[in-house]
């Protein structure tokens, strides 16, 4: 049940499936973060290491990470895909 908040800084707002593009896309909230892409390494350590989203990847889908501060504005987003985690 949303709102969740997975950790001190973020809190995830939306989760949304586009069947078009195969994307998982998560918006969170985030403050106290100016530059989101510093936690990319621990949301593809999350998704590489939870075993449905790694089966989810193994089959061809992405999870994108949306984020926005208090105010709304977005601030950040990236992907995280099967090569992710085979590289890290």
């Amino acid at each position: 049940k949303l709102p969740i908040k997975p950790n001190k800084y973020s809190t995830i707002t939306s989760i949304v499936y586009a069947k078009s593009t195969k994307t998982f896309m998560y918006f969170y909230e985030v403050v106290n973060i100016e530059n989101p892409l510093l936690i990319k390494k621990e949301a593809v350590s999350w998704a590489c290491s939870d075993s449905i989203m790694s089966a989810f990847m193994e089959k061809g889908i992405r999870y994108k990470y949306i984020y926005t501060n208090s105010k709304g504005k977005q601030i950040g987003s990236y992907y995280v895909t099967r090569q992710d985690c085979q590289e890290g």
